[in-house]
C-alpha cells in the first residue's frame, strides 16, 4: 500500500462576455510516500515504516474574472481537504517524555518520528485587482482570507535513531 499515486484535474471556463469570465477548478490525488516517510532511519539501517497511506487530496475553486484594457480583477473561493498526510520528523526526545516505555527511548537521544494519519482543512477567498494608470505604470494588490486546520488526530510513532526501540502515541489536536 502506498506505493504509486493517481490524479485527476477539471478545468471548465464560462465566457460571460468579452470581459467576463466564470472559471471552476477541481482535482483528486493521491500521492504516494517519498523516500523519508518510507524508511525509518536511512542513515543508520533499512527499516521501512510499514503504516503507511497515500495522502488524498481534493481541491476546488471557483472563480469570477473581468478584464478590460484599463482594469482586471478576480475572485475566488476554495477549498482543500488534505487526507492521511504522513510527516517525518528528527529531533532530541527529553527523557522525561517516554519514562517506563522503552531504555533507549527514556534516556533522552535522538529521535525519528512519523506523524500518521494527519487531516487537514483550508477554506478561503482570494482577490487580485490590476489597475492600468498610464502605458508604463500599473498598481496591482492582491489579498486572500483564509481558515486551515488540522481536522484529525493523528499518531505519533517514534523510532529511536541508534536502536531498534519505538512507541507510539494519539496526538489530541484539532483545529
Amino acid at each position: 500500500e502506498g506505493s504509486s499515486g493517481l490524479g485527476a484535474k477539471v478545468l471548465a471556463t464560462w465566457k460571460i462576455s468579452g470581459r467576463n469570465y466564470l472559471q471552476a477548478n477541481m482535482a483528486l490525488q493521491q500521492l504516494p510516500n517519498r523516500f523519508e516517510q518510507t524508511f525509518v532511519n536511512p542513515e543508520w539501517r533499512g527499516d521501512v515504516f510499514t503504516n503507511l497511506a497515500n495522502t488524498g487530496i481534493a481541491l476546488g475553486d471557483l472563480s469570477y474574472y473581468y478584464r478590460s484594457p484599463g482594469l482586471k480583477w478576480q475572485l475566488s473561493a476554495f477549498a482543500v481537504a488534505i487526507d492521511d498526510q504522513t510527516v517525518s520528523k528528527n529531533f532530541y526526545l527529553d527523557d522525561q517524555l517516554e519514562q517506563g516505555v522503552s531504555s533507549e527511548l527514556a534516556d533522552g537521544s535522538l529521535v525519528n518520528a512519523f506523524y500518521t494519519g494527519l487531516d487537514e482543512r483550508h477554506y478561503g477567498i482570494e482577490g487580485s485587482i490590476e489597475l492600468k494608470l498610464n502605458s508604463r505604470l500599473r498598481v496591482q494588490a492582491a489579498g486572500i482570507l483564509g481558515d486551515y486546520f488540522y481536522n484529525s488526530r493523528p499518531t505519533l510513532w517514534l523510532f529511536d535513531k541508534f536502536s531498534t526501540s519505538s512507541t507510539q502515541h494519539t496526538i489530541y489536536q484539532r483545529n
